[in-house]
């Protein structure tokens, strides 16, 4: 059951500073280093979303458990309920003005292998009624698979999902599909009919489904089906040997459909297609930094969102026009962003960071000038003075340029430095000039640390990612310590002092840095990586869902290269040239890449008698989604580094 607080303090719009003023600031001197765990912990404040009416917001609170705080932005008085048997909550909106609808993620077994799995729930914050989308349908599973939307019908209001029909004979076959909107107190309706291979649909604000995507993966054809007042039919498809094109939703007019291509025919960028089957000229193409706003009253398209900030957002709906400037003027020199909006325009939910501030939350009203503040992600680093960050670009060997995040000791230390390079996940993400936990620790504990976006990142282009098809354990890898000689050149870092560390993909590049390169690093920490990637490839295959012509193997195909290396990339099949000492962190319950993959690497290297640990997290994931082993892999990683990789020059 909910239970309730109240806190009331109010700010006034304009006045500059007074959004990053409001979060609690602890008495501490800068002298002071701030504990680990307080990096390592979730961030305290996760998803978060404001309700049509603007009255309410609602935000995931984590920690040792998960809970579902709501906020009454007029009083301040704020509501508890608690999140079970969850490892997250990707998705959080609200389903009307006084209940919300999230998902909660968690690993489950069958027959010997781990998956995660989505469940979708309706919560009244009132009187703390909770429902589970699709329970009372038998013929479909509980593990939903996306197009949440919220609609209003007859001046209710749903929210649609969608979900595999699991009882159909060909279901691992087919992919046979059905999307449904949900309400409490209206059950549920169809919005269309069952289909075979949909990957999304576009919904409108009152619930007409106007197009949807379906994609073969044995012709490899993409199709964009229109629904018009003759029923449904095709007006683009194209075969995709490559990336598949991307339904976004609904256009600006409400007719035509936004579609993100990858490729061609045209190349990274967000397209308008209309009913029939002509494209707009692009929109936004600018190497995938920028993603869609829908407006929440009609869910068409009202402009672009990008990671530089809201100076750099798109907007073309009138009614956001004035949002950028009325944000940037009480925020001055702040990272600022919109997290989600009312259906009026002027009520949202607002994030900003500073070089105080490693993240906050804060409703506001433009029109108003009203500021409701809703916390700090980290409250306890509030008021610490984080390590500069900055962006540097350097030369990779065969001319590539290379852009990088470059964090410096928090305390000022006569150089060269100690340096970890810590490389990203994906491989398709990238590093930006935004709060990272696990660079500021490392940074608090005196290293520099890389952050390179290698050729295989998002970020710059469809060209800049296709460099990386067929570079695991080459260019890719070879572009990390590319900029390990452009910082010893530059002399800012000890050549002799230098680790490596990652996780998921970062993983796999800190033991191919010990394995497949010698003498650049004096250690390597891998969390969560592929080891083995002739075994993970095989693992992929065995799952019923998979075959070679299945997009996502195809996807990983690209990345790895030619089956007939795969072994040659392996870290673990090198273990007997590996000199330097490596850590090994792993989730029990990871369902993406399996613990048996670092499993495979300790035994490798005990058998060749190389040094090597293993700290293995209980009820962990993938994704480092519990607080305690979160904190656990932190501290562990500082403690390896700082006895293998000191800060100091012994």
């Amino acid at each position: 059951m909910g239970h309730n607080t109240r806190l009331s303090r109010r700010s006034v719009l304009g006045q500059t500073g007074a959004f990053l003023a409001f979060s609690p600031v602890l008495a501490r001197a800068e002298e002071t280093l701030p504990p680990l765990a307080e990096f390592g912990k979730l961030p305290a404040i996760g998803k978060v979303a404001i309700s049509p009416d603007g009255k309410r917001v609602a935000f995931v609170s984590q920690g040792d458990g998960l809970r579902l705080v709501e906020v009454d932005v007029e009083t301040g008085a704020r509501t508890y309920t608690d999140i079970p048997h969850a490892n997250g909550v990707p998705v959080l909106i609200w389903a009307s003005n006084t209940s919300v609808f999230y998902t909660a993620s968690r690993t489950e077994k069958s027959m010997g292998r781990r998956y995660e799995t989505w469940a979708g729930y309706l919560l009244n914050i009132r009187t703390s009624k909770r429902y589970r989308v699709y329970t009372e349908m038998p013929e479909y599973g509980m593990n939903l698979v996306g197009d949440f939307h919220r609609i209003r019908r007859n001046g209710a209001y749903y929210i649609t999902a969608s979900n595999f029909r699991v009882t159909a004979a060909n279901y691992l076959v087919d992919y046979i599909t059905s999307i449904y909107a949900f309400a409490l107190g209206h059950g549920a309706i169809r919005l269309d009919e069952d289909g075979r291979r949909i990957v999304d649909w576009a919904v409108t604000g009152d619930g007409k489904v106007l197009a949807r995507s379906e994609f073969d993966d044995d012709t490899r054809l993409w199709t964009l089906r229109y629904k018009g007042d003759r029923g449904w039919r095709v007006i683009y498809s194209r075969k995709c040997d490559g990336e598949l094109p991307s339904l976004k939703g609904v256009g600006r007019d409400g007719r035509s459909v936004l579609i993100y291509f990858r490729e061609e025919p045209f190349i990274d960028s967000y397209v308008e297609l209309r009913p029939n089957g002509t494209f707009s000229a692009p929109l936004v193409s600018n190497r995938s930094r920028h993603s869609p706003i829908f407006s929440p009253a009609t869910n068409r398209l009202a402009g672009f969102a990008s990671t530089s900030g809201i100076a750099d957002y798109i907007l073309y709906d009138p009614a956001y026009a004035a949002v950028p400037q009325k944000l940037a003027s009480f925020a001055a020199g702040a990272y600022v962003e919109i997290s989600d909006v009312a259906e009026a325009a002027t009520q949202m939910v607002v994030y900003t960071e500073a070089s105080r501030q490693p993240g906050a939350y804060a409703a506001i009203n433009t029109d108003t000038g009203q500021i409701m503040p809703l916390g700090s992600s980290y409250p306890n680093l509030s008021g610490v003075q984080l390590a500069p960050k900055s962006r540097i670009t350097y030369a990779a060997g065969d001319g590539l340029m290379i852009e990088a995040m470059l964090t410096k000791p928090a305390r000022s230390v006569a150089g060269p430095h100690a340096l970890v390079v810590l490389v990203h996940g994906g491989p398709e993400s990238y590093d930006d000039e935004r709060f990272d936990w696990m660079a500021q620790a490392l940074a608090s504990r005196g290293y520099m640390v890389l952050q390179p976006n290698y050729r295989g990142s998002s970020g710059y282009g469809h060209d800049f990612v296709a460099r990386g098809y067929g570079e695991w354990g080459r260019k890719m890898q070879t572009d990390l310590s590319d900029g390990v000689r452009y910082l010893v050149d530059q002399g800012l870092a000890d050549p002799g002092r230098v680790a490596i560390a990652g996780s998921s993909y970062g993983g796999y590049a800190a033991m191919a840095g010990i394995g497949l390169q010698s003498g650049v690093y004096a250690c390597a920490v891998a969390i969560s990586g592929i080891s083995d990637v002739r075994a993970y490839m095989a693992g992929m295959l065995r799952d019923a869902r998979y075959n070679r012509s299945h997009r996502t193997f195809v996807y990983w195909s690209r990345f790895v290269g030619p089956e007939a290396d795969w072994n040659a990339i392996s870290p673990a099949t090198h273990a007997a040239g590996i000199t330097a000492p490596l850590l090994l962190i792993h989730g029990q319950d990871d369902a993406v890449v399996g613990v048996e993959q670092s499993y495979r690497m300790r035994d490798a290297l005990n058998a060749q008698g190389k040094p090597v640990e293993l700290v293995q997290l209980s009820d962990e994931d993938h994704y480092l989604s519990k607080e305690p082993t979160r904190i656990q892999t932190l501290e562990a990683m500082v403690a390896f580094l700082l006895k293998h990789n000191p800060v100091e020059r012994r």
